[in-house]
């Protein structure tokens, strides 16, 4: 054999050696890869039972903490129509939605035409709504009248029939403590217990299902 074909017969075999081995050191690599992102996956799903833990947690510490309070119990508010209205005359009903919005709120005003049928498609004795108009006072009780009348011509206007409260240093407090922003519902029961809340703007529909499944709740 020539000096010219050993040297190309050696490097054939070279070649032929470094296509068998490159095969295991990429499997290696892409074993290695796989074990990073299973670990990756399993320290994911902890931190997310984890989170998910903690936030219902928090979410049934707030309820409790509502369950305890009596801001909806025994207590008379003015309407921004100028009534009343006596948390007493809620003993009756099943379930009460306390729907609380502002009049610089676009989802609040959005859904109140829905919020008023669904309003109208049960009786007084299984469900009503209740609005409290946040930011009808400040801190101290204060009435801020612009924000009534302007409350008044919204509510006109989405041809809204159920009271709408004005609230005072107490409501003003739990609204605070209890709410991150608007519109937010309180389901309350006939004791005046919240048995839950619900955040945000929603349709006919999902009121309707919502308020379906607390009233099962209820036995």
């Amino acid at each position: 054999m020539t000096t010219a074909a050993a040297t190309a017969e050696h490097m054939a075999t070279g070649s032929r050696a470094a296509q068998t081995t490159k095969p295991k050191h990429d499997r290696r690599l892409h074993l290695s890869t796989i074990r990073i992102w299973l670990l990756a996956a399993i320290i994911t799903a902890f931190a997310f039972m984890f989170g998910f833990t903690k936030a219902w947690g928090d979410r049934m510490e707030r309820l409790d903490s509502m369950a305890n309070s009596d801001v909806f119990v025994g207590k008379t508010y003015e309407t921004i129509d100028g009534g009343q209205f006596s948390t007493d005359s809620l003993k009756d009903t099943r379930l009460t939605a306390f729907n609380v919005w502002s009049t610089t709120c676009p989802p609040c005003i959005a859904e109140m035409p829905d919020l008023e049928l669904v309003n109208q498609s049960y009786p007084d004795s299984e469900f009503r709504i209740v609005g409290i108009l946040s930011d009808s006072s400040k801190a101290d009780g204060s009435i801020i009248q612009k924000h009534i009348d302007e409350a008044n011509e919204i509510a006109a206007t989405a041809g809204v029939t159920y009271p709408n409260l004005i609230v005072n240093e107490e409501l003003y407090a739990f609204v605070a403590t209890n709410i991150i922003g608007t519109p937010t519902t309180f389901f309350v029961d006939s004791n005046g217990t919240v048995i839950d809340t619900v955040t945000g703007g929603n349709s006919y529909e999902s009121w309707k299902e919502k308020v379906d499944q607390a009233l099962a709740s209820l036995g």
